[in-house]
């Protein structure tokens, strides 16, 4: 997954001359890990899709416990395309 998308990042880089990154941690990962400071947690997420976030939660933060809830149902189109598109 990271290697597809950094090659798609890299051609996007390459045909329009800008730059684009994915910020890893992401930004509220970021806060929660600097806030509690490896500390024991317990987390949850609503809504986990393809799992993105999940992962980043798992690499940076100090989980005893995470609860992912998603409903399992389908959004519509444009729901599912961004799904596949990752």
């Amino acid at each position: 997954m990271a290697k597809v998308t950094s090659l798609i990042l890299n051609k996007i880089n390459e045909l329009f001359n800008i730059g684009i990154f994915y910020v890893f941690p992401r930004p509220s990962i970021r806060f929660i890990r600097d806030r509690f400071k490896g500390k024991n947690l317990i987390g949850a997420e609503i809504g986990v899709a393809g799992g993105e976030n999940v992962r980043s939660m798992l690499k940076t933060l100090n989980l005893s416990r995470l609860y992912l809830i998603d409903p399992y149902t389908l959004y519509g189109n444009d729901y599912l395309d961004g799904i596949k598109r990752k």
